[in-house]
C-alpha cells in the first residue's frame, strides 16, 4: 500500500514556513537547547516551482552549532538527555540533544521535512534555495563565529593540536617491548 498524503496549498505552506521561522527563533533564544541554528534554508518544490498551487511538503535544512563549550556543553547535553522519552533506546538517548532541537522546529508537522546541513551537504539542494533570516551571530549564549568566503563557519579547533599544546612535534606513543 502506498502513502498517499494529501497535498497542501501554497498558502498553507506559507503559514507553515512562518511557524518554522518562529520555532527557530524560539530555539535560538532558549538556553535549554544545546544547539543553536545559525543558518536555515528552504529548498525543493516550494522554491523551485512557484507556479505550483499545491506542494507535497516543505523542505527545510538547518545548520546546528553547539551553544556551549567544553564541560558546560557536556553538562547541558546530559541535562537534555534527562528529557529524553523513556521508550527510546540507547542510541536515541545519546542523540537526544540534537533531536530535541529538530523536533522543536518541526513541532510534529507532517508536512515539514527537516534536513541537517553538514559541511559538504549542499548537494541536496536541487536548484535554488531560500535563505531564512536567522540571527546568526547574536544568540544570547553563543559568541560570534567567523565565516569563510563561502559562508561556512571555521572550526574552533582548526589549529593543529601540537600548536595548541605548545609543542612543535606531535606526541608519539611508546609501546612496551
Amino acid at each position: 500500500m502506498t502513502d498517499r498524503r494529501v497535498r497542501m496549498k501554497r498558502s498553507t505552506a506559507d503559514r507553515k514556513l512562518d511557524a518554522v521561522k518562529a520555532n527557530i527563533k524560539a530555539v535560538n533564544s532558549d538556553p535549554k537547547y544545546c544547539y543553536t541554528i545559525p543558518r536555515a534554508v528552504v529548498f525543493g518544490s516550494y522554491v523551485n516551482n512557484p507556479e505550483f498551487d499545491t506542494l507535497g511538503d516543505l523542505d527545510v535544512a538547518l545548520e546546528l552549532r553547539p551553544r556551549y563549550d567544553g564541560p558546560e556543553m557536556e553538562s547541558k547535553e546530559n541535562e537534555a538527555r534527562g528529557r529524553c522519552p523513556d521508550s527510546y533506546g540507547y542510541i536515541e538517548y545519546l542523540a537526544w540533544p540534537r533531536e530535541e532541537v529538530l523536533r522543536a522546529v518541526r513541532r510534529s508537522d507532517r508536512y515539514v521535512s527537516i534536513h541537517i546541513i553538514g559541511h559538504d551537504d549542499e548537494a541536496i539542494f536541487s536548484k535554488d534555495v531560500l535563505e531564512l533570516e536567522v540571527d546568526r551571530w547574536r544568540t544570547p549564549w553563543t559568541s560570534p563565529q567567523p565565516t569563510s568566503a563561502h559562508g561556512r563557519s571555521w572550526s574552533r579547533t582548526s589549529t593543529p593540536i601540537s600548536a595548541r599544546l605548545g609543542t612543535t612535534t606531535p606526541p608519539t606513543a611508546s609501546w612496551p617491548a
